[in-house]
């Protein structure tokens, strides 16, 4: 099985960066003018994902993802077991002893 490295995993997404940027270069001057229907909500459209493609590569390629989680790794605690204790109207539980 086939597992990529960090740098090729870098460098194919530095890759659909280049092809959306040049995407949005050819086709932004063909698209329709921006009207209130069907057309302009397809322009509308057509271009947030074309941006969030873009930007979900480039916060790939940044590293951002790395930081955030180092960061929430840092700010978090560990966990700490709670012991229950009895509420109003529980009595608490009793162990049994051995006898002998």
């Amino acid at each position: 099985m086939f597992r990529p490295t960090k740098h090729a995993k870098k460098s194919v997404s530095l890759a659909y960066v280049i092809a959306v940027l040049g995407m949005l270069y050819l086709m932004i001057p063909r698209l329709p003018r921006f009207m209130w229907n069907q057309s302009g909500a397809f322009m509308i459209l057509w271009i947030g994902f074309a941006l969030l493609v873009m930007g979900a590569n480039l916060w790939f390629l940044v590293g951002a993802d790395k930081e955030r989680r180092a960061s929430r790794s840092k700010t978090f605690l560990p966990v700490r077991q709670v012991v229950a204790t009895p509420g109003e109207g529980e009595r608490p539980k009793q162990k049994r002893q051995m006898r002998g």
